[in-house]
């Protein structure tokens, strides 16, 4: 692919460069009276920029997240005028990892780290598998997540049993331990006397409507009658 270098007067022009951040220097990528561009130059990775991701969700949602070649080109195309500057590889790599609406980023249920624990033990570091098991997760995050769970087995300091079995066991006894002491919320009990009977029909209290002037008329009488809402 040939680009050619852009002339704003006889002695100055306008070429692509390399950004070294660290040292705050422009190495070109191009120089004037060249045909060819310094392609391996264009391979270094380069941080993202917000235009990138923007115009990188564009095409993801106008083109589905599959044929990252193609979605490579078309934003090469839309934001670096034609330059190579993004992979294929990298365009899904910045989609997973860090844009995709489902992408979860909030902190590990135990029952994450037990399917992840488990599922290693039976099928290796297959990440891209166990990932899948868990909806929101990136193949990153779960080998991350993996090794953060082995500093923290590493450190319970029994050396008769594998650490990995005693993590496991932990989680499990800690989680048997939580729904033995979960208690329902008193807003739950507060209102569960006022919840219909299953005479109402699927859209809506069918039977709340009757049986709140029914219950009136019979708080009038001392003899209590038959309600039409469940109590517990």
């Amino acid at each position: 692919m040939s680009h050619k270098p852009y002339s704003i007067s006889q002695e100055l022009w306008m070429v692509p460069c390399l950004v070294h951040r660290n040292s705050n220097e422009y190495e070109p990528l191009y120089r004037p009276f060249r045909n060819e561009i310094n392609a391996e130059k264009l391979q270094i990775r380069q941080t993202w920029l917000s235009f990138e991701d923007d115009a990188l969700k564009v095409i993801v949602v106008e083109n589905g997240a599959r044929n990252w070649i193609s979605i490579a080109k078309e934003l090469n195309e839309k934001v670096h005028k034609g330059l190579p500057m993004r992979q294929g590889k990298q365009c899904r790599e910045r989609w997973y990892n860090h844009l995709c609406p489902t992408l979860q980023k909030g902190k590990w249920s135990t029952i994450e780290d037990l399917t992840i624990l488990e599922k290693q033990k039976e099928i290796g570091n297959r990440w891209s598998e166990i990932a899948s098991l868990l909806e929101g997760r990136t193949e990153n995050q779960v080998k991350n997540r993996f090794k953060s769970l082995m500093r923290k087995a590493k450190n319970l300091g029994n050396n008769e049993k594998d650490p990995i079995e005693l993590l496991i066991q932990q989680l499990r006894e800690g989680a048997k331990e939580k729904s033995e002491n979960f208690v329902v919320p008193s807003v739950i009990n507060a209102v569960m006397p006022f919840f219909p009977y299953s005479s109402m029909n699927p859209t809506g209290f069918n039977g709340l409507s009757e049986g709140i002037p029914q219950n009136f008329n019979n708080a009038q009488k001392d003899e209590p009658s038959p309600s039409l809402f469940y109590h517990t």
